[in-house]
């Protein structure tokens, strides 16, 4: 192997006739005059060994090979490099015994790309196989190694405005409102339950009973697929909804429609709630005799005042606020 020492030929004959050393081929070694092996480089050198004739016995020879390795270039093995579709490029920088140039090379795979210097250039999700070559040089041979790169998408969340718990059969529709992390559009599906769904906009069928409804994300060639996210809202008849019943001439309210304030008279009514178009309570107050509600909180639109007290039925009124 190259890097060995010098060493002796001592070949055994029958005659005492000297021994004689000649390269008839190869560049390998050379042998001084008394059989003194030299390594010089990796290859194969054929050596003659002569004895000349003398007086009991005729002259001989014998050819003999020497074979020299190279040392064995080591590269120290890298493990699987995982990466996401947005990283920077990237460079290999191998380390090896030997000081043989480097040259790189994708053996599979298209998720990225390498220059002649190592320099990874990420192109899509994926996978690849690089070849690393290392040249042969001094007393050290020639030797590859191969590295695994994995791309992955980037991950999304879907955040899903929550909606209402429950609704009206005589709900006119909700506007289903979603997005996702990476900016991708959402689709909305209508898992089960008595509705329509067009888009967006969620519309009961007039029929009590519970709707799920579903956002998702496929995501694409960067983002991966996003997490479903489901919601239930409950469809109930109007009667059923908060026992509401018609006005029994015991609450006045005014002005009517209002600006930023409202005031109610009321008799036995103790607690209020207000309640918007698509069924969710906006607030809830106790309130006695005569009360003044400040409502400028409240959009443009179309509200109702849900009245309850421990010995009354409930009852509703309509208000609107225009501004």
């Amino acid at each position: 192997t190259l890097g060995d020492t010098d060493f002796s030929l001592n070949p055994i004959s029958d005659s005492k006739s000297p021994f004689v050393y000649n390269i008839t081929s190869g560049q390998s070694v050379s042998v001084s005059a008394s059989g003194l092996v030299k390594i010089l480089k990796a290859g194969s050198t054929n050596i003659k060994i002569s004895q000349i004739e003398n007086q009991e016995y005729e002259a001989t020879s014998k050819t003999i090979i020497i074979t020299v390795e190279a040392i064995s270039a080591i590269i120290n093995p890298i493990s699987l490099i995982t990466k996401l579709v947005s990283d920077p490029d990237f460079k290999l920088s191998p380390v090896s015994n030997s000081t043989g140039i480097f040259t790189y090379k994708i053996i599979s795979g298209d998720a990225v790309s390498v220059d002649n210097l190592g320099t990874v250039k990420i192109i899509k999700a994926g996978s690849a196989v690089i070849q690393i070559n290392q040249a042969a040089k001094d007393s050290f041979g020639s030797t590859s190694l191969n590295v695994e790169i994995l791309v992955n998408k980037l991950s999304q969340s879907i955040t899903f405005e929550v909606l209402p718990s429950k609704i009206l059969t005589t709900n006119a529709g909700l506007k289903l409102v979603a997005k996702s992390s990476s900016g991708l559009p959402i689709t909305f599906k209508l898992i089960s339950g008595p509705a329509t769904l067009s888009g967006d906009v969620l519309k009961p069928t007039g029929t009590i009973g519970k709707i799920i409804v579903e956002a998702s994300q496929s995501g694409n060639e960067k983002y991966a697929l996003a997490s479903n996210i489901r919601q239930e809202i409950e469809v109930a008849a109007p009667v059923l909804a908060d026992e509401l019943v018609e006005k029994e001439n015991l609450i006045t309210v005014f002005p009517n429609p209002a600006n930023d304030v409202i005031n109610i008279k009321i008799n036995n009514y103790k607690e209020l709630k207000i309640i918007d178009t698509f069924g969710r309570i906006i607030n809830e107050i106790k309130i006695k005799g005569m009360s003044q509600i400040i409502v400028s909180n409240l959009q443009n639109g179309v509200y109702y005042l849900v009245f309850s007290g421990k010995n009354s039925k409930n009852h509703i009124e309509k208000f609107i606020i225009s501004r």
